[in-house]
């Protein structure tokens, strides 16, 4: 799931289509984006061949480090620069060639980074390489060709990240949420980073925690991009984040339309897609056609997760404070009785906790609930959940479910702890299947599903 990802992050991000009937394989190693200085569609094929415009030419570069697919196009004012996604090497497209102009080295140190362009200058955040995940911001000296790390300040500093990092720019200040790194007791397990909003101010270099966003919804498994003042994330349903407004509205896919890699351009995505031949074609979509059916709207920072003064005020976010303790003391002392049960009455056909419905688990996290009242108490594979995921109506991708099983399952889960008060830990249980000890099975829920078929 991770490698597929990584691997289109290592694509250029910068990219625009006048031509859309060319496929090419998965094989293919691909980089796409558009010169700053025509504003075409530049698209390199395996190192060798690009095309521009739809028009195809024989690439002509100087020696350079790594892949072509290895390196992120980066357009500051006319020129365009693809600078190594490890940082080191930096070459400019410069009448249809490339042209190596740094002095440095190929450092792979940061690979899966989030780069962006501040003052004319190249920057990278976090990455890794080495066998560490970084925190740091690096920039590129167009004078002598070498790379710096930059001095950041604050009283608190981002996790260690890379990879699957959401970026959001407004004027002076650069937004990022998202990205994983290792859990330290297990270094081999790869874990989403805490679900938490930075904010760095480009011109002091002072990073600043905005508050917790919601993990339920957001995972780290979303792919975005930015149009005018809001975030448009893509995974099983296309989330809209408006920061400005505290708000996240969740939309259906119009026809199935999801992008694999992509960039915005006025109101469109400029996208990688997948066809039925698992063929990837490029094309440009508005976001309006885009979006299916409107699925509703939740806060995207939470409540008492760190709300921002300049927008709420300090006698706002005091009462919000105030408003926190109180509540914090009044769930600790009625807190839920962690033996009850969420029931499921056959006669409404609903979920209730405590003689109330839930009225919050959707169409998939249902589906898993019957499953489990079908299977009560039993460890199973999570592939067994895979069929409960798959559209008859069309051919999808293992990948394609299993994203969509493991979104349904982690947000039923969180809602599950939510509803009840019992940790998260304690409604998924794991073990090595007694056949395949490279396999786990899991017991989900355990003890805490019930039917009845009478009202209460």
């Amino acid at each position: 799931m991770r490698t597929k990802q990584i691997q289109f992050l290592l694509i250029a991000l910068l990219f625009s289509l006048n031509n859309y009937g060319q496929t090419w394989n998965y094989n293919d190693r691909i980089s796409l984006f558009i010169e700053a200085k025509t504003q075409k569609t530049i698209i390199f094929i395996n190192d060798s061949l690009f095309y521009k415009n739809g028009k195809r030419f024989q690439l002509k570069s100087t020696s350079f480090p790594g892949k072509l697919n290895e390196y992120l196009a980066l357009n500051i004012g006319k020129k365009t620069f693809l600078a190594h996604s490890g940082c080191g090497p930096v070459l400019e497209f410069r009448n249809d060639s490339l042209v190596r102009i740094d002095n440095s080295y190929l450092h792979n140190s940061q690979f899966g980074t989030t780069p962006f362009v501040y003052n004319n200058q190249i920057h990278y955040f976090g990455g890794y390489g080495l066998f560490t995940y970084k925190n740091i911001i690096t920039r590129y000296d167009f004078k002598n060709g070498e790379w710096n790390q930059e001095q950041t300040y604050g009283e608190e500093f981002p996790e260690a990240r890379c990879c699957e990092v959401v970026s959001y720019r407004k004027n002076d200040h650069l937004y990022i949420f998202g990205g994983v790194a290792n859990d330290p007791k297990n270094i081999r397990e790869v874990n989403d980073v805490k679900p938490i909003v930075w904010d760095l101010d480009l011109t002091t270099m002072t990073w600043k925690k905005m508050g917790t966003y919601n993990s339920a919804l957001i995972t780290s498994q979303y792919d975005g991009v930015q149009i005018k003042n809001k975030l448009y994330l893509f995974h099983q349903i296309l989330l809209e984040v408006d920061l400005e407004n505290n708000t996240v509205k969740k939309y259906d896919y119009s026809n199935h339309i999801v992008p694999k890699a992509m960039l915005a351009k006025n109101d469109s995505i400029y996208g990688v897609f997948e066809n039925n031949n698992r063929k990837l074609y490029f094309s440009k979509k508005a976001i309006e056609d885009i979006k299916g059916k409107y699925l509703g709207s939740e806060p995207f920072i939470l409540p008492y997760g760190g709300i921002p003064i300049e927008k709420y005020g300090v006698l706002g976010v005091l009462v919000l404070c105030v408003s926190a303790v109180l509540i914090f003391f009044f769930i600790r002392k009625s807190k839920k009785n962690t033996s009850a049960k969420i029931i499921f009455n056959r006669k409404t056909n609903e979920f209730e906790f405590k003689q109330k419905t839930i009225t919050s688990f959707e169409e998939n996290e249902k589906k898993v609930l019957h499953f489990l009242l079908e299977h009560p108490n039993e460890y199973v594979s999570l592939n067994t959940l895979n069929e409960l995921f798959e559209n008859s109506k069309q051919t999808e991708t293992v990948t394609a479910i299993i994203k969509r099983r493991e979104l349904t399952v982690n947000s039923l889960i969180a809602k599950v702890a939510m509803i009840t008060d019992i940790p998260e830990s304690d409604l998924l249980l794991e073990r090595k299947n007694a056949e395949d000890k490279r396999l786990k099975d899991v017991l989900l829920l355990p003890d805490l599903l019930e039917e009845i078929k009478l009202n209460y």
